[in-house]
């Protein structure tokens, strides 16, 4: 049997799952989760074929691969306790959005931990909303540390690459001083503004613009608490930035030209990303 043991089975991980059976990578997949529920709902949608207790392992001779789809603050522990059970020869790779932390806390490091960012997703959460098409297309940064054996980047990165994605490697800095920009900023803002619009009493008065804007702030309470408090450093110098952006651009409603300018090279950036 070569099975995927999931710890986490939530909807990347979930997707992960089932991608990687669909493309053959394994013909089993073991699945831990602190959360019962969680769980049930894995096995019964058919993202693992059976559960395990949190804290119980399987034989170590059954995973070919761990696969930590765990909240950011909970990685680095999973790491260690993952890899006190199976051999140096398996690799391990998680899916979170924060990466400086978790490789800051892993000590000793782990030369079979690949610490990967799928950037993709759903503001939807849940093994029940899990996709074996969520990867397709869609890129993974990987964070490999100095430590890790290149060996076992090779094969994590080959299981991206058979779900359909495409790898990208950078330092873990790197990677969460782009990702607060991108991801992280943008969660917190649609969070905030739903905050504001209840303080300015204005539930009343809102379109489809606000509602396409905020569609973030659907996103699980728990998985960004982490995040935030993962990234905080590189989320609040963004935040100090895109005030004094919004600043500046304030500033010039008295020369509407300029104005105009600005919003325009906005529009055209947009553009080229859509």
């Amino acid at each position: 049997m070569t099975a995927l043991l999931l710890v986490g089975t939530g909807l990347i991980g979930g997707s992960f799952a089932l991608a990687a059976r669909r493309a053959a990578l394994f013909d089993h997949v073991i699945g831990i989760d602190r959360d019962e529920e969680m769980l049930r709902h894995a096995i019964e949608s058919g993202v693992v074929d059976e559960g395990l207790p949190d804290g119980i392992m399987p034989p170590r001779e059954d995973v070919a691969a761990v696969c930590l789809g765990v909240p950011v603050s909970a990685i680095a522990e999973w790491v260690q306790r993952v890899a006190g059970c199976f051999s140096d020869d398996t690799p391990i790779f998680d899916v979170g959005s924060v990466k400086s932390k978790v490789v800051r806390e892993i000590s000793p490091p782990r030369p079979n931990f690949v610490p990967c960012h799928p950037i993709a997703g759903s503001e939807k959460q849940g093994p029940l909303n899990a996709s074996a098409d969520l990867f397709v297309g869609q890129k993974i940064v990987v964070t490999p540390l100095s430590e890790t054996r290149e060996a076992i980047v090779r094969v994590v990165e080959s299981y991206w690459h058979a779900v359909g994605a495409t790898t990208h490697r950078e330092s873990a800095e790197s990677h969460d001083r782009k990702l607060a920009v991108t991801s992280h900023l943008p969660h917190l803002l649609a969070f905030a503004m739903m905050e504001l619009v209840k303080e300015a009493n204005a539930e009343q008065h809102i379109g489809n613009g606000f509602k396409d804007f905020t569609r973030l702030a659907d996103s699980d309470p728990d998985i960004w608490a982490n995040i935030f408090a993962g990234n905080r450093e590189e989320l609040e110098a963004n935040l100090e930035r895109l005030i004094d952006l919004t600043r500046e651009i304030g500033a010039l409603t008295g020369d509407l030209d300029a104005l105009r300018q600005r919003i325009e090279s906005a529009r055209r950036r947009r553009e080229r990303i859509s």
